[in-house]
């Protein structure tokens, strides 16, 4: 498999109080990998170090194979690395289908060809074409978050905590959907809390600890590693 990215020593502070030190880690064509850490490990900074929004102290990103710690975030998008933020960030005054508007700006296929794509795996968003974003529900909104990333044909969809707040039921849908969008040929970095899920989803994983990577295996030794259980499974 080709590399798709790959984070070197990458260091991030915010003033003088750091929140990452020397992180590295790469991500290959077509995996789903895991970003797991208790909440201020620093797993959302890492995101938003990739996408552009935040500048690395030190150290390098590479797309594939090329730098893009210097560049500009919408330079960054317009190759095909899209971040879904937590707390999903909808458009509330405007419907769904212009929110899904808004996510084909760099897209590098027809917009039919995207929105045909995006209500195919969320029909819920085609029954709410015209509605306004922010009538929906916490799970439709979510789904419209993702599904706006998705209208860009990203080729590496950066996705935090999109169960986060969301029913069981609904938790449910959206990991079938991203296993349904990695089976598509997208491959995708994952934070979530809900670490027993992301484990099932993901072929490897990273564990995040104060801003330090402490471990990387494939998920299988990980849901069966104790410690990891204790501390991040409800074990």
């Amino acid at each position: 498999m080709s590399m798709v990215f790959e984070i070197q020593d990458v260091s991030v502070a915010y003033g003088k109080v750091p929140a990452l030190n020397n992180v590295s880690l790469h991500v290959k064509q077509g995996e789903t990998v895991a970003l797991l850490g208790v909440n201020g490990a620093g797993k959302s900074t890492t995101l938003r170090t990739i996408s552009g929004l935040i500048k690395p102290k030190s150290g390098t990103i590479h797309f594939y194979g090329e730098p893009i710690h210097k560049m500009n975030a919408h330079k960054i998008v317009e190759k095909g690395l899209i971040h879904v933020p937590e707390g999903r960030r909808v458009f509330s005054t405007m419907s769904v289908e212009e929110n899904l508007q808004l996510g084909s700006y760099s897209a590098r296929a027809t917009i039919q060809e995207r929105f045909n794509l995006v209500y195919e795996l969320f029909p819920r968003l085609y029954e709410r074409r015209k509605q306004l974003a922010g009538t929906l529900s916490g799970g439709e909104q979510q789904m419209l978050a993702m599904g706006r990333a998705l209208m860009s044909k990203p080729k590496l969809l950066l996705l935090d905590e999109p169960s986060m707040g969301l029913a069981p039921i609904v938790v449910h849908t959206i990991f079938d959907t991203i296993k349904k969008i990695n089976e598509s040929g997208t491959t995708i970095l994952l934070v979530e809390q809900n670490a027993r899920a992301a484990l099932r989803l993901a072929k490897r994983a990273y564990v995040l600890e104060l801003g330090k990577i402490v471990r990387e295996d494939i998920t299988e030794n990980l849901l069966n590693d104790k410690v990891i259980e204790k501390i991040y499974l409800g074990g």
